[in-house]
């Protein structure tokens, strides 16, 4: 076989060797562009699947924030709800007491007018005067005067301040026990703080005074426990020199606290503020 016949053979294989490379090619690329190539579409399924589960996870995701919103506004209706009836029992608590008070006045007010009516004293008539000068200078001569009376009477600010003085003195006695612990609604002893200040916390004329605050009956109010964090709210009913009661909206029971556990740092309240 001579070297033309070699290189002939040779440029023959080469030919058949890259025609079927390029219609390989060729085929690959019609399918390509019709989208029927394996690998294609093996890719195709793939990227579809991942759509797909994002798609899921994105739904998920909002019907989460959905129970979410929807969970919120049912507690903010609860609250609201809660609020405004604290707030009539409140407000109704507050017309009762001032009706009621009005007419304590009333009808304080017509027995001191009956009573000063029946114990005024009658008038004597007084004897005719004698026209003759001497008589006049003799009655005049014989009457005796009395020295003037001189009375030490304090003012009222000074009374209002000794009987606060005494009441806050006598409360606190009473609050201590032999070993110097006060005892609590639950029946158990907490030693009391000698660093709170006792004389913050007293009641006059039918108002709570808790360092510088008033708290008036009928005033919707909270009281929380400091060791716990357990709060009772409702309506401030009565306040008295031991203790106060509170009455719940829902139920209408009555909770008791003793004014002791405040000035000891175990309970703490405060007027419920509404929107």
């Amino acid at each position: 076989m001579t070297l033309e016949q070699i290189e002939n053979e040779f440029e023959s294989v080469k030919t058949q060797f890259f025609t079927k490379k390029l219609d390989l090619l060729d085929k690959q690329l019609e399918e390509v562009k019709a989208g029927t190539h394996p690998i294609l579409v093996a890719q195709h399924t793939e990227l579809d699947d991942m759509l797909q589960e994002r798609v899921w996870a994105a739904e998920q995701w909002k019907q989460y924030q959905l129970d979410n919103l929807c969970a919120a506004c049912e507690h903010e209706k609860s609250v609201a709800d809660q609020e405004c009836k604290l707030e009539k029992a409140a407000t109704r608590e507050r017309m009762l007491n001032k009706l009621g008070e009005k007419r304590r006045k009333i009808l304080d007010s017509r027995s001191q007018m009956t009573l000063s009516a029946i114990a005024r004293p009658m008038r004597k008539r007084q004897a005719p005067l004698q026209a003759t000068t001497t008589s006049v200078t003799v009655s005049a001569s014989r009457r005796k005067f009395n020295p003037p009376h001189i009375s030490h009477a304090l003012k009222e600010s000074e009374i209002m301040e000794d009987l606060s003085a005494i009441r806050r003195a006598l409360q606190t006695c009473s609050v201590n026990n032999g070993n110097g612990n006060t005892i609590n609604s639950t029946g158990g002893s907490n030693v009391a703080n000698p660093h709170q200040p006792a004389s913050d916390i007293y009641v006059e004329k039918g108002v709570l005074h808790i360092y510088g605050n008033l708290l008036e009956r009928g005033k919707a109010v909270t009281v929380e426990s400091v060791k716990d964090a357990v709060r009772w709210h409702g309506i401030l009913s009565s306040v008295s020199s031991a203790e106060l009661s509170i009455k719940s909206v829902t139920d209408g029971k009555k909770d008791r606290f003793q004014l002791c556990h405040f000035r000891d740092g175990l309970l703490r309240i405060f007027e419920l503020q509404t929107r």
